[in-house]
Order: structure tokens, then sequence, then C-alpha cells
């Protein structure tokens, strides 16, 4: 049997049982609850397959509630399990909200300082990154502090608004780097003197396979002088490379990889959403970028709404970046719904406890939002749910 699923089997035992159980059965079968979290919690490297991450929710939603009975640490627990299985559905924004509670708890356990990192990537929050990462690296043996020190390279780049930069694309037409219009981008930074290798570009391809009929777009971005432009359209030939390109024709002072970017390594992946807004970058493979890229996609079908994103303290990633007061939404037109941001909030605390079992207080704080939102995208959307609620 798979251990995570052996672990889910056991989380099922795990749970308290009602208040007609006799509490010395309850603390038995909580006994048991450090070993799930262990075995669930062993590579959060590696996404939960998504029914096992449903699984988690369907197993604790009415105990998340519940909290009087759960010491502190078991409350850590439950909080890093729900924000692990949140990460793996794609959910950014409440995998950001239960790994603050987890962080609140078991701030000194690497796997939840990893899974912070992780979640800062899918949420593109620079500051959780960084300091995520600053935390972890003290917490792990000297040989494997090097790793995650990269990382902190790339982090500043997390939640900065791309520019609207646009480059001709090979195949012909163009592409906009920052004004995406809903549509997510992943760009592929190369060039001949340091080539993806094998294991990178499987990598991209199977997320280029995965995602082909989604809103993701793909572009490989690579930095060469004119006269290399053959072979490294050669080479992105003889590797299947089939998603489309952009030829810089410099090795420096490239306008993409080097004016925009400031790529610090390379091969190099970011992730941009469907706001322009980058959420994670780092090497082809890395497991943020998976659940980066896992989170956009999820957003730019409307599965899950994106998380509330922190401006970043770092200046914008080029020029044509735009300023604070482009960013302001404009105002609505006569009969046009509206961004709320409090109906937003509620929207979202709304759908966490739809998700995690309290489905009478998800009712009623939906109905608030109808009433005291009434000319928002957000009470629509709350409206709609209501009218799917059992």
């Amino acid at each position: 049997m798979n251990p995570r699923h052996a672990a889910a089997v056991l989380l099922a035992a795990a749970v308290c049982l009602p208040g007609s159980a006799r509490q010395d059965e309850a603390e038995d079968r909580l006994a048991k609850l450090p070993a799930a979290y262990g075995k669930l919690t062993s590579n959060v490297s590696s996404p939960l397959p998504l029914a096992e991450a449903e699984g988690v929710f369907d197993q604790f939603g009415d105990w998340r509630f519940d909290r009087s009975r759960l010491t502190p640490e078991q409350r850590g627990m439950v909080s890093t399990l729900f924000a692990l299985a949140s990460l793996s559905q794609g959910d950014a924004a409440a995998a950001k909200t239960y790994v603050a509670e987890a962080l609140a708890e078991r701030a000194d356990q690497p796997a939840v300082q990893e899974l912070a990192y992780y979640v800062a990537c899918a949420a593109g929050d620079g500051k959780l990154a960084t300091t995520s990462v600053a935390r972890l690296t003290s917490l792990l043996p000297s040989e494997a502090q090097a790793a995650w020190r990269g990382r902190a390279r790339t982090a500043k780049m997390f939640g900065v608004r791309v520019g609207d930069v646009t480059a001709p694309l090979i195949e012909g037409g163009t592409v906009s780097i920052g004004k995406r219009e809903g549509k997510p981008l992943v760009v592929f930074l190369w060039n001949l003197r340091k080539k993806p290798d094998d294991a990178q570009v499987e990598c991209m391809r199977a997320q280029y396979n995965g995602l082909r009929d989604s809103k993701v777009e793909f572009i490989a971005v690579t930095a060469n002088p004119p006269n290399q432009q053959q072979d490294a359209k050669n080479f992105a030939r003889g590797k299947q490379m089939n998603w489309k390109h952009v030829f810089e024709n410099r090795a420096s002072g490239a306008p993409i990889t080097q004016k925009v970017f400031k790529a610090p390594v390379q091969p190099m992946q970011v992730i941009i959403d469907a706001a322009g807004i980058v959420r994670a970058a780092g090497d082809v493979g890395d497991a943020g970028l998976t659940y980066a890229l896992r989170a956009v996609a999820a957003e730019a079908d409307t599965k899950v709404q994106p998380p509330e994103m922190t401006p970043a303290d770092d200046k914008p990633l080029a020029r044509e970046a735009v300023g604070e007061e482009d960013a302001q939404p404009a105002p609505a037109k006569e009969g046009e719904l509206t961004d709320d941001r409090d109906a937003e909030q509620k929207l979202r605390e709304a759908r966490l406890m739809q998700r995690t079992g309290s489905k009478t207080r998800a009712k009623a704080m939906l109905e608030e939002i109808v009433k005291k939102h009434p000319n928002s995208k957000q009470a629509k959307d709350a409206q709609e749910r209501l009218n799917n609620m059992p």
C-alpha cells in the first residue's frame, strides 16, 4: 500500500469521535495523529494526489473548527495538513491561511518551513519565501543548506509586476510578457552556453503537454548572438521543445533575460499569473514552481480564487511596468459589477468553511455577502454557491 494512502486511512481513525463516544477512546485515536502526520508530510515537495488532498478535508472538516480539545501541537499538525492539501489542489489563498496557522504552532519544524516556501511560490509572496528559506537553512544540516540558499536569489522576484514588454515569436506574431489578459505565462530562459539538460527539458515537456489545453501559455526565451540562432533552433527542435520561442539575438544586454528578469541563473523558469505578476522563479523542476504552476492554472480556470497579493518591495521588473495609479481598478460602468475587497475576504472565508465542513457558517457568510455587497462580483459568486448548496 502506498505510504500516503496508508496515512490517509490512519487519519480517518484519528478523527475525534462524537460527543457521545467515550473520551478515553477519542484520546486513544487522537494519539495516532502524529504517525499519520509524519507520513503525509514526509515529502512535502511532492503534491498529494487530488483524491487524498480532498480526503484530508473530508476527514478533518468538522474538527477544523472545534479546537477546544486540541493542543497547540495538534492544531499545528492539522493546519499543516490543510496547507499541504490546499496547495496540492492549487488553492494558494487557502494554503497561505493554513500555513500561517501552522507556523504559529510549529515554526521549528523543517517540514513546515519547507511547506511555507512552497506556499510562498504558489502565492507570489517574496517576504514569506525569504523568511522561510532563512529559517529552514538554520534548521537543516550544513550539507543541505546550500541548495536552499540558492532559492533566496530568485525570491526577490516573487510578487513583482512585469512590465508590458512585447517580443516577436520566431513562429510569427508576438507575445506580451506582462500584459496577460487572463492567461498565465510560463517563461523558460536559456542559452547555448547554459543549455537545459535532458531532465529539465522533460520536465518542461510534461508541464506543456499537461496544460496545452488550458489557458496557460508557454514560451522559451533564448539569449544568443545572431550567428548562433540556427544552432539554437536545431537544439530546440532536437529536444522537442514544441512551445513558442523568442530569440533575443544577443548574448549581453538581452531585453527580456537580463533587462526584465535580470536572471541570476540559467536555465531558469518564471511563472507569471493571469494578472502579469511573477508568482515564482527558479530552477526548472523545482517543487515550488510546480506548486505555483498548479495554482495559476487553477485560478485561470476559475476553480479557485487567487490570493490577495501584497505589493512587492522591489522595483518593477521593467520600466514599462504600471505605476500604482495605473494599478487601481477603473471606475465601474453603470450596471457593471465591481470588485469589492471586503466582500472578497468574506468570500474566501466562506469557501474555507464550505471545504472544511462548516456548511451552516458558510451559508450564513454567503448570505451576508449577497445582502451587504449586492453590486459586487463576489456577491454574484456567493449567490451561485448558495444556489448549488443543498
